[in-house]
């Protein structure tokens, strides 16, 4: 039997700037042979591409030849940089379960690609590792997440939204304004969708209450922005 993993072309890996993305390749471990090509990598355009090359070889860890790629993204700017994320991934829970369990940049990286995992379950695992880590490029995981309906996720974000840590979500939001809007429309329409009952008031709601606390985080980076802007004789 054909011993298979999975590869990327190392030039593929490295991408660069509006370049198509890079693709998947079946590879015979026991002798290095490219068997055939799989799926485009989309997860490098979901990253900074300063980490493309890691997140190459992260999913070629994930992917299983039975995996089908996820459809449709969303696109947010992090740092300059336009990042097109899946809305949803189809990777098997048993390896991104073991795939997450560190705090090393490709567990980082792992668990920001299992947020958009198409179970809540491991979507949920996934966020209690990335809560801690502090980088730019994790922030859109953890807020997306709350435009979703699953109510313990919505939970574990508002009891983190009360930290006094939220910098890099004021500043995310302040420079993605419309993606600002669409989540807080997103989460009003999943409290009247299903979680009414026990939230009566929708501002007893914990998804009210995270984006509240986002939203002020978003107006004070606002505020920090044009004044540096209007320090530099810049036009906001």
């Amino acid at each position: 039997m054909t011993n298979k993993g999975f590869g990327v072309r190392k030039d593929a890996a490295q991408g660069s700037v509006g370049s198509r993305a890079p693709h998947l390749y079946s590879v015979d471990q026991s002798s290095g042979t490219t068997c055939r090509r799989m799926r485009p990598l989309i997860e490098t355009k979901a990253f900074p591409q300063s980490l493309n090359g890691e997140v190459a070889r992260v999913v070629s860890r994930l992917v299983h030849e039975e995996d089908h790629q996820g459809s449709g993204n969303f696109c947010v700017q992090v740092q300059g940089e336009l990042l097109e994320i899946p809305n949803r991934l189809h990777y098997r829970s048993t390896l991104l379960d073991h795939a997450i369990e560190g705090s090393e940049l490709s567990h980082q990286i792992s668990a920001c690609l299992g947020t958009r995992h198409h179970d809540g379950f491991v979507r949920q695992r996934c966020l209690e590792r990335l809560l801690p880590v502090r980088q730019p490029w994790v922030v859109p995981y953890v807020v997306a997440l709350l435009g979703e309906y699953v109510l313990p996720i919505i939970m574990l974000i508002e009891a983190h939204s009360r930290s006094d840590e939220l910098g890099l979500y004021g500043e995310f939001l302040a420079r993605n304004t419309q993606y600002l809007k669409k989540t807080e429309r997103r989460v009003m329409s999943y409290w009247d969708a299903y979680h009414r009952h026990p939230y009566p008031q929708y501002a007893q709601y914990p998804g009210f209450l995270a984006m509240s606390a986002l939203k002020n985080a978003a107006n004070s980076a606002a505020a920090t922005i044009d004044t540096d802007l209007s320090n530099r004789g810049v036009n906001a």
